[in-house]
């Protein structure tokens, strides 16, 4: 089975531990990816891009090159069967579905056969939403190690001011919404409608330095 599937290892998202994670990215349509966590972590040099596969210089201290490139076979099946599945159940969107169901210990056969899976399958048939959200906590764990706790801070509130304007809109927000019009409409918004959580009397709107934050953090989550 020919599927948008592979294991990748970006250099560029070196932690500061000298490791990268290695992660297996689905491209479930023309324009939308989402990535799943292998939760292996390597230092980028030893990953063989062009064979998709960790070499066999791998010092000893970060596991076995063989026993992890077996895992990463393991995982790249349950993906396939992941994608089977949702085919069989008519899931449309696949991409959540994955996201939601996929572990590096996966077994798919519990994933048809246990109660908590057909309320996976059930809120995956059922969802309207991308895995935007997703990505935003796949981007947070990926910056853990490369910069400071106050940027992750400003990551997290950014993830908050999204899901308050996606309520105050009563409408989803998704990759296709970035557009100048949404910019606009989300500065007004976090200016003029947003309540503030966590303080004890009720404030209204934001100061115009964290909206910028908001902005930028918005901005460099996009261009990631």
């Amino acid at each position: 089975m020919l599927l948008p599937i592979k294991p990748i290892c970006d250099p560029k998202k070196t932690r500061r531990d000298g490791t990268s994670l290695i992660y297996i990215q689905y491209c479930f349509s023309a324009a939308n990816r989402t990535l799943l966590n292998t939760e292996i972590a390597i230092p980028a040099k030893y990953w063989i891009s062009k064979n998709l596969s960790i070499s066999k210089n791998l010092p000893p201290e970060f596991g076995h090159f063989d026993a992890l490139n077996e895992k990463l076979k393991q995982m790249l099946r349950s993906v396939e069967d992941l994608i089977s599945l949702a085919d069989k159940q008519g899931i449309a969107e696949k991409g959540t579905f994955v996201k939601q169901s996929f572990k590096p210990n996966l077994d798919v056969t519990t994933l048809e056969n246990n109660t908590a899976a057909v309320e996976v399958l059930t809120r995956a048939k059922s969802s309207k939403a991308n895995d935007l959200y997703d990505q935003i906590d796949d981007f947070i764990l990926s910056k853990h190690k490369k910069v400071s706790k106050a940027t992750i801070a400003i990551f997290k509130i950014l993830k908050e001011h999204l899901q308050a304007f996606e309520v105050y809109r009563k409408k989803p927000i998704t990759f296709s919404s970035f557009d100048y019009s949404f910019y606009e409409a989300f500065i007004d918004f976090l200016t003029f409608e947003y309540i503030q959580p966590r303080t004890k009397e009720k404030i209204v709107g934001l100061k115009l330095n964290t909206i910028g934050k908001t902005i930028k953090k918005l901005r460099a989550f996009i261009k990631d």
